[in-house]
């Protein structure tokens, strides 16, 4: 992946202007998180109806709450949000406009050493465009990488632990997992943090018909991995791959039977226990399931929800609500 030339670190396509017309249909509804049983902790109405996308990140220089990032195709706009309230309730950091209306995917992560906090990766799927734009620390959003070469079909990007990292290296930043389904390839690269990548490792032969790819980071007694979940909705199939240090991976678990109407898995803590956590969604039953997970990638269910609501958009996990300035592990829900 090429690495186009660019010009002076700038503010050019984020610059910030007067607030546009709020559409106030949508509404925003927090749970804290402990040992499966979910507290409400607030709701908002009257909140924009338009998100497409919610991004929780570290946007802050000095943050120990979760930041979210919301965006807006239709109208290139995006706010980034900290949960200040009494319990946690969002109030708005900065807004941005003038943002390409083609993003179809962003992360936030440790990609770029320039960055205040999360760094956010951008890919524009119909262009082959991708872009990495680091923070200010206070909510200020600049490019320092873009590549006008990507493959115009990958279907899925994750983050995953850093690769290739020689010994005694000092800092280190997060890798990348690319998957295209049509093709059923998957290619892992390097960040080095000056906002190049490289790649590390290509897989062929993966299966074509993986709806979701879910990263989560597991801790184990020599160091901490990432752990892909894969699922396959028309199979009711999931697998779960531990990746090494060098882009190769090794399943762990595989799982027959799942319900294949999962419209989201979320990765998650299960507060009260090492366990890594996964929660599944199912909007048009109104149910979701929260499973704990061990080192072998077996599953646990840990609680059953029956009278979810069947119009979430998006559900994220982080500190993000709950009373005083420690915030608890959370799940915030959106409904446009």
């Amino acid at each position: 992946m090429q690495q186009e030339p660019h010009p002076p670190l700038s503010t050019q396509e984020l610059s910030e202007s007067p607030t546009p017309a709020i559409q106030p249909s949508g509404e925003l509804e927090a749970y804290t998180f402990l040992e499966g049983q979910l507290e409400h902790a607030y709701t908002q109405s009257n909140v924009r109806g338009t998100w497409d996308l919610l991004i929780p990140g570290a946007y802050m220089e000095f943050t120990e709450a979760t930041n979210l990032l919301f965006y807006d195709r239709a109208a290139g706009l995006a706010d980034i949000y900290l949960p200040e309230g009494p319990q946690g309730e969002l109030q708005l950091l900065k807004r941005h406009t003038g943002w390409r209306r083609g993003w179809d995917l962003i992360l936030a992560d440790h990609f770029l050493e320039v960055s205040k906090g999360d760094s956010l990766l951008f890919y524009d799927r119909e262009a082959g465009l991708g872009e990495l734009h680091a923070m200010d620390g206070e909510g200020g959003v600049f490019r320092v990488a873009r590549f006008t070469d990507w493959r115009r079909t990958w279907d899925a990007i994750v983050p995953v632990m850093p690769l290739d990292v020689p010994p005694g290296a000092g800092q280190v930043f997060t890798s990348l997992l690319f998957y295209d389904k049509a093709a059923g390839q998957g290619e892992f690269y390097a960040t080095d943090g000056q906002g190049h990548l490289s790649r590390v490792a290509r897989h062929s032969g993966w299966r074509r018909t993986w709806d979701l790819i879910v990263p989560f980071t597991q801790s184990t007694r020599d160091a901490n991995r990432t752990v892909l979940v894969f699922y396959d909705r028309s199979a009711g199939q999931g697998e779960l791959y531990a990746v090494d240090g060098h882009g190769g991976i090794a399943r762990l678990s595989k799982h027959t039977g799942w319900r294949q109407s999962w419209d989201l898995i979320i990765p998650c803590r299960i507060s009260g226990s090492s366990s890594n956590g996964l929660l599944f969604y199912d909007r048009s039953a109104g149910q979701g399931e929260l499973y704990a997970v061990d080192g072998q990638g077996a599953l646990t269910r840990v609680a059953r929800y029956t009278d979810w609501r069947r119009t979430w958009d998006a559900i994220v996990f982080g500190t993000l609500a709950g009373p005083g300035p420690l915030l608890d592990p959370s799940l915030l829900f959106y409904e446009r």
